[in-house]
């Protein structure tokens, strides 16, 4: 019946998430930094010591700062010019975001496009958050993350995933119901589980976790519909402008 259904879900993806987590353990730089900047008083060069203890965070870090999300006028060269441009809050955020991928960079055309997609989507939320008065950097993190779920799977299920994501290649918002039937959970829950667990503050796991279903967000707040909804939004014109065919097929990032 359903209750068992749900419940036998929840135990796959509990133990599919530990998985995860004990292949991928958040990185050590990522959390000396969350520590840093919880403190009352936030002193800017114990941040970038631990940043630059870690050339691989810091060099995807500065791609992400120099990215079209942040539109900066200049070019950021260092984590010091960084956390001077952007403020140490937000380089946190970006930091983490940038943790995150890192974790499960792939040089796959596949895992390379659900990258390339969530980038411009990123780029996408912090744009129109700005213009809607909504906090851009809860958004731009959550656009950047809301489809890691998809490399997540595709780590643990391989080509049965991939071949997944071909099949629904035409069909615009469906890949969340196909990981449903074959695995009881989709992407988006399976992420923000894991983001949770990796200590990734509210609201941007919530986010990830409701992409695919904004009524959720409505029973919370008009905030976190708005949230969600602006993800959908950024993802559906990124979709528009990426829709060329691509390794899986053309247009599956819709279901982003």
């Amino acid at each position: 019946d359903h209750a068992m259904a749900e419940d036998t879900a929840a135990r796959s993806m509990a133990a599919l998430v530990g998985r995860i987590i004990g292949a991928k353990p958040f990185p050590v730089t990522a959390r000396r930094l969350a520590d840093l900047t919880r403190q009352d008083v936030v002193r800017i060069e114990p941040v970038i010591q631990v940043l630059e203890s870690d050339p691989g965070l810091s060099a995807r870090l500065l791609r992400l700062v120099n990215s079209a999300g942040y539109a900066l006028r200049q070019r950021c060269t260092s984590v010091r010019h960084a956390a001077t441009l952007v403020g140490t809050d937000r380089l946190h955020q970006i930091a983490t975001t940038a943790a995150v991928l890192d974790l499960f960079d792939s040089k796959g055309p596949v895992a390379a496009q659900i990258i390339e997609h969530s980038t411009v989507v990123g780029a996408f939320c912090r744009y129109l958050g700005a213009h809607l008065a909504l906090p851009v950097d809860d958004l731009f993190t959550a656009g950047f993350l809301h489809d890691i779920g998809k490399l997540m799977l595709m780590e643990t299920e391989n080509e049965q995933y991939v071949e997944l994501l071909a099949k629904c290649g035409s069909r615009p918002d469906s890949i969340h119901h196909l990981e449903r039937a074959l695995y009881g959970f989709d992407h988006a829950v399976l992420a923000a589980h894991v983001l949770t667990a990796w200590s990734i503050p509210d609201p941007v796991p919530k986010i990830v976790a409701w992409h695919h279903e904004p009524s959720h967000a409505y029973k919370v707040s008009s905030m976190m519909a708005a949230l969600v909804q602006t993800v959908r939004l950024s993802d559906a014109l990124v979709y528009v402008m990426q829709a060329d065919p691509g390794p899986a097929g053309p247009g599956y990032g819709r279901t982003a």
